[in-house]
């Protein structure tokens, strides 16, 4: 059965037609990039007391594009969806996995008309919460833009070997300048390990809990070597469950507070039918999250991408930018040390251990050749929510430096 799809985005191009564009697509998986636009980078803030010019918006130097994705997610939307236990592993109704890329990011892609004054003279950098997709860019439209990667939540999913492939097949090459991922989840069998010794060490567990948390991680990493993807990432909404319960629902997004995030603000002003009027979405348009976008990829979220960067960084030659909040429980700093570490077996392994581990404003970061790292203080999940001047400065240097 055909099924009528809309993706939605919303552009803010830079006074400068050469200005770098940034293409920002969300994390969760199934959360707007409306979050993106309000909370982390856009140039307008929304509070309880309306809207406000951000203060540190990338929209300063940079054209942004923020696109909900996938369908399912935000105004992006799918007709007709079956409300059954079955949908989640329907390829015709939900992005499952990346061997099949992502039609509805491509869809954007080739529909947007890259030879206007917006888009002609400027540089493409993009930037992925839900990494799921940048594999479906290349198939797109946007063939000669230097493109910019950054994944957060979802676990990146993007193959050098299919860039040179696409290569190959069209005469404008493309030219990924860099990947960024910032409190991704990239390796959940080593990270998943991280939350039992964090907790405890954090003084948010006690000992007898810290144990309940580390046998509910081995579970869940069985489960990953025995290939149940699915049964792994019931597994480890457990452990989060758990860890929820414990600590009087400490919000495992941000330890500092309790609960999660609370967007209501902007539900309220995306679902109010004269602003959308003003956005050009359809009245009967509803803004939402799709549970089941998230359950459609619960398998593929388990599966480690480490094994990939060794191509994009020896044999591509691509940049690479890994950064973490600090006060991130579930994707933070503790999680992702031992894949920066020892999970990245690439040529300049050792040289990177070794490199000068620099002291910066509210942050710290090391690099060797084509990798950076970064460690924002005072950060959460959200790291340019909580700490808007030092992550625009690590993505200008970053991007500046090409």
């Amino acid at each position: 059965m055909l099924r009528q799809k809309r993706e939605f985005f919303w552009y803010f191009p830079n006074k400068n037609e050469s200005s770098p564009l940034i293409i920002w697509l969300q994390g969760g998986p199934g959360s707007s990039s409306m979050i993106g636009l309000f909370h982390e980078l856009g140039p307008i803030t929304l509070t309880a007391n309306g809207l406000r010019k951000s203060m540190y918006s990338w929209n300063e130097n940079f054209s942004l594009l923020f696109i909900d994705n996938p369908v399912g997610t935000g105004y992006s939307f799918v007709k007709n969806v079956e409300r059954t236990e079955t949908v989640k592993f329907k390829n015709d109704v939900y992005v499952n996995g990346t061997s099949i890329g992502s039609p509805d990011i491509k869809n954007i892609f080739k529909n947007l008309n890259w030879k206007t004054k917006d888009f002609k003279n400027c540089q493409g950098t993009l930037f992925l919460e839900s990494v799921d997709d940048m594999d479906a860019v290349f198939d797109g439209g946007a063939k000669t833009l230097p493109l910019y990667n950054n994944g957060r939540v979802v676990c990146w999913k993007i193959c050098a070997n299919y860039i040179d492939e696409k290569n190959k097949e069209v005469n404008d090459k493309i030219n990924l300048g860099g990947i960024i991922i910032g409190n991704g989840l990239t390796d959940p069998r080593s990270q998943i390990l991280s939350h039992s010794p964090l907790a405890y060490a954090l003084g948010l567990v006690s000992t007898s809990q810290a144990k309940e948390l580390d046998r509910l991680a081995q579970q869940t990493v069985y489960w990953i070597d025995c290939k149940d993807y699915l049964k792994g990432s019931a597994s480890r909404m457990e452990l989060f469950s758990y860890f929820k319960n414990v600590t009087n629902d400490i919000n495992f997004y941000d330890i500092r507070s309790y609960g999660g995030n609370d967007w209501s603000v902007m539900d309220n002003l995306l679902s109010n039918e004269q602003f959308k009027r003003a956005i050009n979405v359809p009245k009967e348009v509803k803004f939402f999250k799709d549970p089941l976008v998230a359950a459609t990829l619960a398998e593929d979220i388990m599966k480690s991408e480490v094994h990939k960067f060794p191509t994009l960084l020896d044999d591509a030659k691509i940049k690479i930018l890994l950064y973490q909040g600090n006060f991130d429980y579930r994707d933070g700093v503790l999680s992702s040390t031992k894949w920066i570490e020892e999970g990245i077996r690439w040529s300049g392994s050792k040289e990177f251990s070794k490199a000068e581990r620099k002291i910066r404003n509210r942050s710290w970061s090391r690099k060797y050749k084509n990798l950076n790292w970064w460690v924002i203080n005072g950060a959460g999940h959200l790291a340019p929510k909580d700490q808007g001047e030092v992550v625009k400065i690590m993505i200008e240097e970053f991007i500046g430096e090409n």
